[in-house]
């Protein structure tokens, strides 16, 4: 048959079927059934930073994502094949979710960004529905215990906010496992609320957003470890206590938690809550009487919610000086070394002498002038050309300047060394070899009481890049690690 024929017969096809209507059984895509309810919802597609989603006949195939910002068509088209780059991956909020019928349950466990569109969609099926993070009428209540960044496993204690009645016991998603308020823990304050999670789990579980009209912490519980420590089994520094070690000086009580997070709730010598988290090293009491006697009284409480009573006396050694290095800018905007300069922190409540103290790098010592520092006063330790620079971040009204013959034998070295702060007593206190940070950016203490050794107790300063003569402050994405 000719080209023509076959062209001729089509469009009579084509036509007939035009005339005579639909004759051939085409299926046709089904429209989605699903929708999404939320939990709280503040206005239509808005959520709080906190949010539980049912999506009521949800895909059956595919797991649920919340995606930061809405979808490309490139990444719309990979979620409907059911792949999920690693790119997009990175913009994914952490979630918890489980199926229950036809219905599937999700809810993030990491708070989510104010003013910030997420998609939440199915792997296979794409965007369900855009969302937006908004601010809400709910208030966002404190986790004090465990710190901020380490697992809930059996306690957690959450702070201001809430308001009365309390429940006596919530129900934990998808277990059912209860979740009971801790009556009578004793904490200084008003508006903490513990929570104790008692009973087997294999897997995460999550609460439900809203407790006593505030919004919740939204890490998940976790499964107990068979391998967490009871007890402390090995002190570096001081002697074992109660799953920590206790380093007892002159006028201050350090701990140290081993294997858990702890939650030292002390009645004596005073009313004291403490939140220690595992392996850094805290000031459980400050301000104390050196050569003096005290007797501990109060309770322990781990992640783990075991509960130890606390019973010791122990004996305050004789007076030291508190002097720390506290933050060094190595790498300034301005000239180098003329712009450099090195903090000292007298850490205590008595003040410190200067006299008999020197500084020592990789490449020599130099004495400090004498004089003295008042409590909790900040010096800052200068070359004797130092002159400050206004590129870099200025320094506090009324800050001592103590000008040396030099910081080091030509500066301070950007690729780090280690500073010692050395007096008769032996070294006083030490600054880690670190490299400087991005330029005109300090390195900073995190914690006074913290080990010198511990590379995590020092961090890039925060905004707008050191604080010579205040208090050092962080930036989010420069804490270390956990």
């Amino acid at each position: 048959m000719r080209v023509g024929s076959w062209a001729k017969l089509l469009s009579g096809a084509g036509l007939g079927l035009g005339c005579s209507g639909p004759s051939l059984d085409i299926p046709s895509r089904p429209q989605p059934v699903w929708s999404v309810e939320l939990e709280p919802s503040i206005d239509g597609q808005t959520v709080p930073p906190l949010f539980r989603a049912q999506v009521q006949h949800a895909p059956v195939t595919g797991e649920p994502w919340l995606f930061r910002d809405e979808l490309s068509d490139y990444y719309e088209r990979a979620i409907k094949r059911g792949d999920v780059p690693t790119a997009l991956r990175e913009r994914a909020v952490p979630l918890r979710f489980w199926r229950d019928g036809d219905d599937c349950w999700l809810q993030p466990t990491a708070w989510l960004e104010a003013n910030t569109n997420y998609a939440l969609a199915f792997a296979g099926t794409g965007t369900l529905r855009v969302l937006r993070s908004e601010t809400t009428p709910e208030p966002r209540a404190r986790r004090l215990f465990p710190p901020p960044g380490s697992p809930k496993r059996s306690l957690a204690v959450v702070c201001g906010a809430m308001r009365d009645p309390l429940p006596d016991e919530l129900k934990l998603a998808p277990s059912g496992l209860s979740l009971n308020v801790v009556p009578g823990m004793g904490l200084p304050g008003a508006g903490c609320l513990a929570l104790a999670l008692h009973g087997q789990r294999s897997e995460p579980l999550v609460s439900a957003p809203l407790l006593a009209g505030a919004l919740i912490d939204p890490a998940p519980w976790l499964p107990v470890p068979d391998n967490v420590a009871k007890t402390a089994t090995f002190c570096r520094a001081g002697e074992p206590f109660y799953g920590a070690c206790l380093e007892v000086l002159d006028d201050r009580l350090v701990v140290t938690a081993q294997a858990d997070d702890l939650l030292f709730m002390l009645e004596q010598p005073r009313s004291v809550a403490l939140v220690a988290a595992a392996g850094a090293r805290t000031a459980l009491l400050r301000d104390l009487t050196p050569q003096g006697l005290l007797e501990l009284r109060g309770t322990v409480f781990s992640g783990a919610a075991d509960a130890s009573t606390i019973e010791q006396s122990v004996t305050t050694t004789s007076p030291r000086r508190h002097l720390v290095l506290n933050e060094v800018l190595a790498n300034p905007l301005g000239p180098e070394p003329d712009s450099e300069w090195i903090e000292l922190l007298n850490d205590s409540a008595a003040p410190a002498s200067l006299a008999q103290l020197w500084l020592e790098d990789s490449s020599g010592h130099v004495e400090l002038p004498e004089g003295e520092l008042g409590p909790a006063e900040i010096a800052l330790l200068v070359p004797e050309s130092f002159r400050e620079s206004s590129l870099d971040a200025p320094i506090a009204e009324g800050v001592k300047l103590l000008r040396l013959p030099s910081l080091g034998a030509h500066g301070l070295a950007n690729g780090g060394e280690p500073l010692l702060l050395v007096g008769r007593e032996g070294v006083i206190s030490r600054f880690p070899s670190l490299p400087a940070p991005h330029a005109g950016r300090s390195l900073a203490r995190r914690n006074p009481d913290g080990a010198d050794d511990d590379p995590q107790n020092f961090s890039e300063h925060g905004a707008p890049g050191a604080s010579p003569g205040a208090a050092n402050t962080f930036d989010t994405a420069s804490a270390p690690a956990e």
